[in-house]
């Protein structure tokens, strides 16, 4: 009588512990997903002027007369063919370095 009874002791426990990890990891989720910071797109680029040049208006690279010059931020992904299995991660000016 004792061992069942230990026994269920045992699995409420389990299943209480269960339920508190649970709630508290559905918790914290929420709390980050209300509190997100609201991410906004890049601007749409302004339209180029029509032009009596064809060449210079089916380029999309031009940008119009006084607009700021187009940037793009490049990520180049390399497969590790090393025998070294190391990894590692380093912050440098304008470089974010991961390797594993």
């Amino acid at each position: 009588m004792k061992q069942d009874m230990a026994k269920r002791l045992r699995s409420a426990q389990k299943l209480a512990t269960t339920v508190a990890i649970a709630a508290a990891f559905a918790g914290v989720l929420a709390y980050f997903l209300l509190n997100a910071p609201q991410v906004q797109a890049q601007s749409a680029p302004t339209a180029v002027a029509p032009s009596s040049s064809a060449a210079t208006a089916s380029s999309p690279s031009t940008p119009a007369a006084g607009a700021p010059p187009l940037a793009f931020e490049v990520a180049s992904i390399k497969p590790n063919r090393s025998a070294d299995m190391r990894m590692g991660i380093r912050f440098m000016p304008g470089r974010f370095v991961s390797t594993g």
